[in-house]
């Protein structure tokens, strides 16, 4: 069974806020492409 890398962070007051706000907007395009950037990056060896 996998460990946890760390300890999840709780979110209070603003910081919270923002959060869950932020989960309901979709992407912008620098994240599309900072995602994307990852994905390329990852290698598989099988």
């Amino acid at each position: 069974m996998a460990t946890p890398i760390g300890d999840t962070p709780i979110l209070y007051g603003d910081d919270a806020v923002d959060f869950l706000n932020s989960i309901g907007k979709p992407l912008t395009k620098r994240k599309k492409e900072i995602i994307k950037r990852m994905k390329n990056q990852r290698v598989a060896y099988w």
